[in-house]
């Protein structure tokens, strides 16, 4: 029987007294795709599961559902729904007359090439950084509530 130091380099097993089993060896390395590389050249194993095509429209409908909730509500404080409204600030939604829809119309642009923008960002990914598509999520949500509270305060 074959002990742990012998120098067949072998270890006895555990079902029988003369039954021998290899010493587990070095693994071999996993092949990398281009999308599954970054800048060290590790592979993360969490991001290994799901392809990077995939993990880009993933990305691109976060945006979205971002973007798609800011028009929402923009347009939900800026489209007239009352002919009297009560006197109190920020007027109620529905309330505050054109210069709702003026300011809603213009942060609806904005966040329309932010999004555009950021999709890009998720979709073209140089050298399979995620930095940019993450930037450009937060910038997009920053956007969108600062255009919810220019659209709750109108100016003039």
């Amino acid at each position: 029987m074959a002990t742990p130091h012998s120098p067949k380099g072998r270890a006895a097993s555990p079902c029988g007294p003369f039954r021998e089993t290899p010493l587990p060896g070095p693994a071999a390395p996993l092949p990398l795709r281009d999308a599954d590389q970054y800048d060290d050249g590790m592979r993360r194993d969490a991001e290994a599961a799901i392809p990077a095509r995939r993990r880009s429209w993933l990305g691109v409908a976060a945006a979205s559902v971002i973007a798609v909730g800011a028009w929402v509500s923009y347009w939900w404080l800026a489209v007239p729904r009352f002919d009297v409204c009560p006197a109190v600030l920020p007027a109620p939604a529905g309330c505050g007359g054109a210069g709702r829809v003026a300011t809603a119309t213009w942060w609806t642009a904005i966040v329309a090439v932010l999004l555009l923008a950021t999709a890009a960002a998720a979709l073209v990914r140089p050298r399979g950084r995620w930095w940019p598509f993450a930037v450009g999520i937060v910038v997009l949500g920053m956007a969108a509530l600062w255009g919810l509270r220019a659209v709750l305060y109108p100016a003039g």
